[in-house]
C-alpha cells in the first residue's frame, strides 16, 4: 500500500501548478540514437526561479533534441536555448487548465484507491486460507486479522485523499 502512495506522489509531481519544480520533467524519455534515455541522464535540471526551469547538459550536442522533446510534450511548454543550457518558462495555468489538472488528480487519487482496495482484497483472502488451512488460527484470528487489514486500509486511502487534496490547493494558488 505504501508503493501506491509512493507512485502517487510522483505522478502529482508531474502536475504543473504554474511554479517551476524540476520534477516536472522527470517522466520526459529523450530519444538518443535509438535510446529512450531520461532527462536526468543527459542533464541536471534545476529550478531558476519561481518560473524557470534550467537545464544544464552534460552534450552540448543534445541541446536541440532536449528542446524538441520538451516541446512535444504533454505540458505544453516552449524551451529556449541559452548557451549549453535549456530554459524552460512555466506560464501561469489558466483557470482551464487548473480544473484539467485538477480533475488529472482525483482520477490518478481513485486509481491509488483501487489499487489499495485490491490490495485488501488480497490480503483478505489470505486471512482466510489461514483459517482453513492450517496457518494456525481460528475465527477469532480471521476477524481480528480482518479487522487490522481494513484499518490499514481506511489508513491508507485517507492518505491518498489527503495527497490528492493538497495537490488541488497547490493548483489553486
Amino acid at each position: 500500500m505504501q508503493k501506491v502512495i509512493d507512485h502517487l506522489q510522483e505522478e502529482l509531481k508531474a502536475v504543473r501548478t504554474g511554479r517551476a519544480n524540476p520534477a516536472m520533467l522527470d517522466f520526459l524519455r529523450i530519444d538518443i540514437h535509438g535510446d529512450h534515455l531520461p532527462l536526468k541522464a543527459l542533464g541536471a535540471v534545476t529550478a531558476r526561479g519561481p518560473q524557470t526551469l534550467g537545464i544544464s547538459l552534460f552534450d552540448p550536442a543534445t541541446v536541440d533534441i532536449v528542446c524538441k522533446a520538451i516541446t512535444e510534450s504533454p505540458l505544453g511548454l516552449n524551451p529556449k536555448v541559452a548557451g549549453q543550457d535549456v530554459l524552460v518558462s512555466i506560464p501561469e495555468p489558466t483557470a482551464e487548465t487548473r480544473q484539467a489538472m485538477a480533475k488529472m488528480c482525483k482520477m490518478e487519487g481513485e486509481g491509488a484507491r483501487v489499487h489499495v482496495r485490491q490490495i485488501r482484497r488480497v490480503a483478505m483472502e489470505e486471512a482466510k486460507k489461514k483459517e482453513g488451512g492450517g496457518g494456525g488460527g481460528g475465527k477469532d484470528d480471521v476477524k481480528r486479522r480482518e479487522a487490522e487489514v481494513q484499518k490499514l486500509t481506511d489508513d491508507f486511502i485517507r492518505k491518498v485523499d489527503g495527497i490528492v487534496m493538497a495537490k488541488e490547493k497547490e493548483l489553486q494558488h
